[in-house]
């Protein structure tokens, strides 16, 4: 920032910022919980992005909480999706930005838990979620083009 205006790379990230966010309607983190025979807690969670699965945490120890905190609030500030200057909790930043959230929890055997994380790198995000969208544009378009209605 020179003599207080923002240098391009800083307006060229809040582009892709406000791109991205403007680009997720919800996330829901789905958490698998196994609890080791000393009821200590080991979660992995799976992220969906408008109903599409974004990736996958593995497992670790902690709550779902930590999950959330740990893994998932980074990677959407990495995203772009939400602003990393907000001091705030990442399901009230989300919802301030008019994204939905949603985080289930469910007790399961160690076998079910999800072993390896498997995320969407950064950099392929946003044209990920673009492809997603351009997608069901096409399909709407072909419903209509049946008659039929379309949510």
């Amino acid at each position: 920032m020179l003599n207080g205006a923002p240098s391009t790379r800083e307006r060229e990230s809040k582009q892709v910022e406000e791109t991205n966010s403007a680009l997720v309607r919800s996330v829901l983190l789905e958490c698998q919980v196994w609890r080791d025979s000393y009821a200590n807690p080991y979660t992995s969670a799976r992220v969906w992005i408008n109903a599409q699965v974004l990736g996958t945490f593995g497992y670790r120890y902690g709550h779902p909480s930590e999950v959330e905190g740990y893994d998932l609030e980074p990677y959407l500030e990495r995203a772009g999706v939400v602003p990393s200057d907000d001091a705030a909790h990442i399901s009230h930043r989300l919802r301030r930005l008019g994204i939905d959230y949603y985080q289930t929890s469910a007790e399961v055997q160690k076998r079910y838990l999800i072993k390896h994380t498997e995320v969407e790198p950064v950099e392929h995000f946003g044209s990920s979620l673009r492809r997603i969208e351009e997608a069901r544009a096409r399909f709407r378009a072909v419903v209509a083009s049946y008659g039929g209605v379309t949510a």
